[in-house]
């Protein structure tokens, strides 16, 4: 590569010509890359949804619907997990491939294989729908205002809104889900009273019978229906205008109104598609009265994510610069090293774009990551240029000759890192989804870097004033400093050695210590309050609930926004399905009467601080369990969090799965670090249920099956008539009635001509209430039990949980460990095998540029002086290792080479020369030093702000700046003391 300064040199004029174009192009292609949150990850899982609202038994749902769903996915190829729910109304699959997995093909396949199942009659046809991240919105809108009628928002939104939104390019709408709430409209709803009707011996068919046979044109003339001749309907029932039980709700801002739900196309940029849907809600004219109000737009948690991690990418350039500074004093020569930096991420920019690559909190901390080390090849090269220049050579002979010497060490050491990244691209699981962005990208950055060192920066130096010249110019205290600890290693080589092998394995001692993770916490300022009540209440008990957390929200919390939606008894039927609720009815919700309240917070808030400011609040509400979790927590609940763990119980027996499941919840409630457990386990409440007695029935002359149909139908909301109020039509409802309770039953009637009393006719008994809803996993009866570990280390509470259950006796029951666990091993398996591959490709490398397989032994060496201070530091920090700390383990491998390298091949130089070993190890370490300091100090420093995380996307590389940081500051002082004894040690005078 050493032509290429010499050409660049000799033709100055046109080599910054070009770099003005490609500076030009870069801006372009940074304009028009995508920016994302994260990568579009293709996660191969797929969600299958049947509703069947005529279909009220959670076993007749699976027996019709899950079973030959199940039956359909299960024959895919490479099929990884299958889970199922079967509730009343509705039959939800997920199935799970292996990462890798061809999405589009497999989801393909799945509906054909669906559509050859004859599922019965009036269930809706199944919609599969993708787990991937694509399909989360972008931003939810609330429609509304001040005493406007949901049903007249959603009208609007249909016919207004929602047509113009779908003309904004790259905008998609979750399927069948465009438009939250509203579906309804009021009606006039008959409330009759159970004790009352007993007491008046009035039967439900009666007064439905009486209801449907009349007229009527007011709420008077309703209630003054007569019944019997001395009895009217009021005497027996309420009789309200209100929305019917049963159906969603939907309010922003504790105001009822519609919501509408916005993704994107894989292809759309998120930024892009937001502002277009800000633009245009602005320009579509609504009525009087109605308006609309952004409650979520992820295009600002994306915003401030990039824009954190550029600020710590900046403030990372200016300390770097500094220290270039402070070693050369010498003004222009750290400018021209500072335009290093901004010319190679502009360049990396534009090879990122023609490479497809968006801007994400991944590849833009990948960029922040790599602003130390695109600075050391430049350092490098300016540095060697400046010691020529000293010497008193005219600037050609200087530049040429500085550029030379370095190009052969500074271009293994750029390949060098390229090679540490290849064995990411071979790995699998969720590793392979974030780091194969990320290390594509700290490639194409570090290549751009070498190009600009080898070009552009040679021509520039031109510029450098170097002062007063001299040979011997170049040493200061700490070369002195050095000169003395190299000389005392080279003498006492056996000692040097055998303490740094004792450090490296006490540092090896630490891991225990500081135990295991997975990923770092990375949370919006978002809150999310379930509100959980009693199975069978209705809507309005719901929403009434959810008023009143909307009040502590508005009164306690700092919030900006809340949006919530919830339903009651037949949520499946309402055509409301969130993540959430649809995680929780999976994971572990056992009602379907309940709500989610989203909190969206002030920028900088505690989130813990107001999660439990909310909580201590929240036991004012009676009749609920309404609890605020901040969103790792929720996730954690359903065993998808970085923190959870997700116990899994499958069989052919259900009691004795459930038995084995009660077992390990109670060794889960005494293992210190274990919070939060939820469960799909339940204990089925007593419900009276009337047993007929045939011949007693008979004998009052009434039919059995009449009372067996009307028992049946007096639990559903009946529709009676119509009722032309002044301000427009109604329907007229019956509400069905709630009756739990045996006494409650012993004073019912039956019968719509003469009325019985039901005790006189049928046993009133009771009978365990039917589940909610029947789980499977991989086509077997199922339960779930979730938890978070919080306050200990996750890997040794999660071995100390596996240890426990496996002295629980559970033949015939399969237990699988999930959630964190599952992910920590997969994942920790790979990056360790990247770890590994990557050291052995290194040392190949090495032995094909150097060949020699000593020397390339001797460099590899300093691998181990890295991992001192990586784990030490963590250790120090008390931040466990995580998966992104493994990765900067995979950086440093080749990071903490590059000074062996600069090192080493110098010292061979010399002993070309004629230089003794001993001799060119001292003058070596003397030439090489400085380059070696400033290349390593201004990497550490310019890691330093990503060192203390931040908000936003800056969290998700702290660890990953930590472990370079301390593996970097020990290899660089071990290297320059350990590697030349060690080299001492194996070539011999």
């Amino acid at each position: 590569m050493g032509y290429l300064p010499k050409l660049c040199i000799q033709h100055r004029i046109v080599t910054f010509v070009v770099s003005a174009l490609l500076i030009i192009a870069s801006v372009g292609a940074m304009i028009h890359m995508k920016m994302e949150l994260l990568p579009s990850l293709s996660y191969p899982a797929y969600i299958i949804i049947t509703p069947c609202s005529h279909i009220t038994n959670p076993l007749e749902v699976e027996e019709k619907i899950t079973i030959p769903i199940e039956q359909s996915v299960v024959s895919i190829p490479n099929l990884h997990s299958m889970m199922s729910l079967s509730a009343g109304g509705m039959s939800a699959v997920m199935a799970e491939f292996p990462f890798g997995t061809d999405t589009e093909k497999t989801q393909e396949i799945i509906e054909q294989n669906i559509a050859q199942r004859q599922l019965p009659l009036g269930a809706i046809p199944p919609v599969v729908m993708s787990a991937s991240l694509e399909m989360m919105p972008v931003m939810d809108v609330g429609v509304g205002g001040k005493g406007i009628e949901p049903d007249y928002a959603r009208k609007v939104a249909e016919k207004v809104i929602l047509p113009e939104l779908k003309k904004v390019e790259g905008i998609s709408f979750f399927p069948g889900q465009e438009i939250m709430g509203g579906e309804v409209t009021r009606q006039v709803i008959v409330s009759p009273d159970p004790q009352k009707m007993s007491q008046h011996k009035v039967s439900f068919a009666k007064l439905t019978s009486v209801l449907e046979e009349q007229e009527f044109s007011s709420l008077e003339e309703i209630g003054a229906i007569p019944l019997s001749p001395d009895v009217m309907l009021t005497d027996v029932a309420s009789i309200n205008i209100d929305y019917p039980g049963g159906n969603p709700i939907a309010q922003f801002n504790g105001e009822p109104g519609v919501g509408i739900m916005i993704s994107k196309t894989p292809d759309a940029n998120a930024v892009e598609v937001a502002d277009k849907v800000k633009s245009t809600l602005e320009h579509i004219a609504l009525p009087p009265g109605l308006e609309t109000d952004i409650i979520f737009d992820q295009s600002e948690y994306i915003k401030g994510s990039i824009g954190e991690l550029a600020k710590q990418a900046i403030l990372g350039m200016i300390l770097a610069i500094l220290v270039i500074f402070l070693f050369l004093f010498v003004l222009r020569a750290s400018l021209i090293t500072a335009l290093s930096i901004p010319l190679s991420i502009f360049l990396g920019f534009l090879l990122m774009y023609l490479c497809g690559l968006n801007i994400n909190i991944l590849t833009l901390g990948a960029i922040a990551v790599a602003v130390g080390k695109v600075i050391d090849n430049t350092v490098v090269v300016v540095e060697n240029i400046y010691r020529h220049l000293k010497m008193g050579k005219p600037f050609s002979e200087a530049a040429i000759e500085g550029s030379r010497e370095v190009a052969g060490a500074i271009t293994s050491a750029t390949l060098v890192m390229v090679v540490i990244l290849v064995p990411i691209f071979f790995i699998g699981g969720i590793a392979y989804e974030i780091f194969s962005p990320f290390a594509i990208t700290l490639a194409l950055v570090l290549f751009a870097s070498l190009v600009i060192a080898l070009t552009l920066v040679p021509a520039l130096c031109n510029f450098i004033s170097v002062g007063k010249t001299g040979e011997g110019s170049t040493d200061n205290w700490y070369h002195r400093i050095y000169g003395r600890a190299l000389h005392w290693s080279l003498d006492h080589r056996r000692a040097t050695l055998i303490t740094t092998m004792v450090v490296f394995l006490g540092s090896l001692g630490t891991i225990p210590i500081t135990g295991t993770y997975l990923l770092p916490e990375m949370e919006q300022e978002i809150l999310i309050v379930d509100s959980v009540l009693p199975l069978g209440s209705s809507t309005r008990e719901v929403a009434d609930k959810v008023s009143r957390a909307e009040e502590i929200i508005k009164e306690n919390l700092r919030a900006e926004d809340y949006l919530s939606m919830g339903a009651g008894v037949d949520v499946a039927g309402g055509g409301i399905i969130s993540f959430t609720s649809l995680g929780g009815l999976f994971f572990g919700a056992n009602t379907t009467s309940f709500a989610e309240t989203i909190v969206f917070l002030e920028k900088g808030v505690n989130l813990e601080e107001e999660r439990d400011k909310f909580n201590q609040r929240a036991g004012e509400i009676e009749g609920a369990e309404v609890t605020a979790y901040t969103q790792e927590e929720m996730m954690n609940n359903m065993g998808m969090g970085t923190s959870s763990l997700a116990i899994t119980l499958s069989g052919k027996d259900k009691e004795e799965v459930e038995g084995v499941g009660k077992e390990i919840i109670g060794l889960l409630e005494t293992t210190e670090g274990i919070t939060g457990i939820s469960s799909t386990i339940y204990e089925p409440l007593p419900q009276a249920f009337p047993q007929i007695d045939y011949e007693r029935a008979q004998a009052y002359g009434v039919s059995p099956p009449e009372v067996e149909e009307e028992l049946c139908l007096m639990r559903e909301d009946q529709l009676v008539g119509f009722a032309p109020l002044p301000d427009r039509e109604y329907e007229v409802y019956v509400k069905g009635l709630d009756l739990k309770e045996k006494e409650e039953f012993k004073g019912l009637y039956v019968g719509k001509e003469t009325p019985i009393l039901l005790a006189d006719i049928a046993e009133i008994i009771e009978i365990p209430s039917p589940p909610l809803g029947i789980r499977h996993y991989n086509q077997a009866r199922a339960h779930f039990i979730n938890a978070t570990i919080a306050g200990r280390d996750k890997g040794k509470v999660i071995s100390e949980v596996e240890s426990d259950i496996e002295l629980i006796p559970h033949t015939g029951v399969e237990v699988e460990m999930g959630g964190v666990e599952e992910l920590m091993q997969e994942n920790f398996r790979w990056m360790l095998i990247v770890i590994v591959a990557a050291v052995i490709l290194l040392y190949f490398t090495m032995t094909a540029i150097f060949r020699s397989f000593i020397n390339s032994g001797l460099i590899m060496l300093s691998l181990p002086l890295a991992l001192i201070g990586a784990f030490l530091s963590l250790f120090i920090l008390q931040r466990p290792v995580g998966v992104v700390g493994l990765m900067g383990i995979v950086m440093l491998e080749g990071i903490v080479l590059t000074n062996a390298i600069v090192l080493l091949v110098f010292v061979e130089q010399l002993r070309k020369k004629g230089m003794s070993v001993n001799d060119a190890l001292v003058e070596g370490g003397r030439v090489r030093l400085r380059p070696i300091l400033m290349t390593a100090l201004t990497t550490m420093f310019a890691l330093l702000p990503l060192s203390f995380g931040g908000a936003y996307g800056g969290v998700i590389v702290t660890d990953m700046a930590i472990v370079v940081i301390g593996g970097l500051l020990t290899s660089t002082i071990l290297t320059l003391i350990v590697i030349p004894a060690a080299y001492r040690v194996v070539h011999r005078e």
